[in-house]
């Protein structure tokens, strides 16, 4: 009985969670129409170079990030058979994506950063001291900076130990499994 009950909720979690996912979609496609339209109309209607310069890095960085996003999401859509092993794969393959994810992220974070640092020093010719002193560069940089990093470390944890406890259900599975042939 706690075996069927364990498998069921494990359905259950795939399932929820694969429908997370698809939804999950909605923001990204409203960031890059929204950003993405934002930096096409800003930079044509100055004309600057620029803002030209940085609507292209905007379409870059988009583009970086869908592919890396997709990329690092293949194959945890859905588990490829509706079997308890099947279930435990997807769940053991997401978790490492979400691994993978992280640090990609990560370096996103720092490259955007570093990007929109220098764009506006070169673009605008403020002083370093000033830019530095900057209210989005305070909350960006400064602030920003240890927020995200202690947030992706504590998901890093929480992905890790998600993946011990798969990794052991998956070592079970297989010793049954094993000892029913």
């Amino acid at each position: 009985r706690n075996d069927t009950d364990s498998a069921e909720a494990l359905k259950r979690r795939v399932t929820r969670t694969s429908r997370l996912q698809i939804i999950g979609l909605l923001a990204p496609i409203l960031v890059t129409i929204v950003i993405g339209g934002a930096s096409i109309a800003r930079a044509l209607n100055s004309g600057s170079p620029a803002e030209i310069v940085l609507a292209a890095e905007v379409w870059a960085f988009i583009l970086v990030t869908w592919v890396g996003s997709l990329r690092l999401a293949r194959g945890t859509w859905r588990p490829l058979a509706e079997t308890t092993a099947a279930f435990i794969d997807v769940s053991i393959r997401r978790c490492r994506s979400n691994l993978r994810a992280a640090s990609f992220g990560a370096w996103l974070y720092i490259c955007q950063l570093l990007f929109v640092v220098l764009w506006k020093l070169f673009s605008t010719g403020v002083e370093l001291a000033a830019l530095l002193a900057s209210w989005p560069v305070i909350v960006l940089g400064w602030i920003g900076v240890p927020v995200f990093f202690a947030l992706r470390a504590w998901f890093m944890h929480v992905q890790r130990a998600e993946l011990r406890r798969l990794l052991e259900l998956e070592r079970q599975l297989i010793a049954v499994l094993g000892d029913d042939q």
